[in-house]
């Protein structure tokens, strides 16, 4: 099966970590057997520019690789113009969270246009063939019309031959983190979603009631050193 599977997030040179989760997927299903084409929006250089010309670039990509089934992973504008411009074979879309949910506490031209990306996800949900999410609560920001058996809850996957049981004190010591203190790890990644001061007023708390604790936050670290911290 030929697949071809569009996205707007991706590792680059100097964004190696932007996009690493759909990098393994795409790796997984290789691994497979699965034939694979990526086709990549460039949102992050260009901006909403980049979906100007995704109709001409993605018709171009279908006559050249002729997949049998899309694969559009991530909804907003991009899910819209896919499942708008194709429609002689079959589209999947996954739904990655604030492509459903919006982003509430965003600066308000940001959740305008987040609304909007919503609202353009929900009619490439109704348009498309099949549909993931990576979290059974994001089944009730679907449209109400699309028929259950159609929708998956996939979780992202994890790597188990990356990811594997380590020496915590090996660990510890490797990343210079105290022994005796009771570590917490909060990925930052500078979406303000993530609620970072959240994180902080909870390791305030702890610390009131006589706890030593640490708060790390992941952000920026090698993708192979993950698991060294966890």
């Amino acid at each position: 099966m030929r697949i071809l599977a569009v996205t707007n997030i991706w590792p680059a040179p100097d964004a190696p970590h932007w996009g690493r989760f759909i990098e393994q997927q795409i790796k997984a299903l290789r691994q497979m057997g699965l034939e694979l084409d990526v086709l990549y929006v460039n949102r992050r250089v260009e901006g909403m520019r980049a979906y100007a010309t995704l109709p001409t670039i993605l018709r171009k990509a279908v006559d050249r690789f002729r997949p049998h089934l899309l694969h559009v992973m991530y909804g907003a504008i991009m899910a819209r113009i896919v499942t708008h411009v194709v429609r002689d074979r079959p589209i999947m879309v996954t739904f990655h969270g604030s492509d459903l949910l919006g982003q509430p506490f965003e600066r308000p031209l940001r959740r305008f246009f987040a609304a909007g990306g919503v609202l353009a996800s929900r009619q490439a949900a109704g348009q498309c063939d099949g549909i993931v999410v990576v979290a059974g609560h994001l089944i009730d920001k679907l449209p109400k019309k699309i028929p259950r058996p159609q929708i998956r809850v996939i979780p992202c996957g994890i790597d188990l031959d990356l990811f594997t049981p380590l020496d915590q004190d090996r660990c510890r010591q490797q990343l210079g983190w105290a022994q005796g203190s009771f570590h917490v790890i909060f990925q930052a990644t500078g979406d303000p979603v993530k609620r970072p001061e959240l994180a902080l007023a909870a390791i305030d708390r702890l610390r009131d009631q006589g706890v030593n604790v640490e708060l790390h936050f992941l952000r920026g670290v090698e993708y192979e050193q993950v698991p060294v911290w966890l």
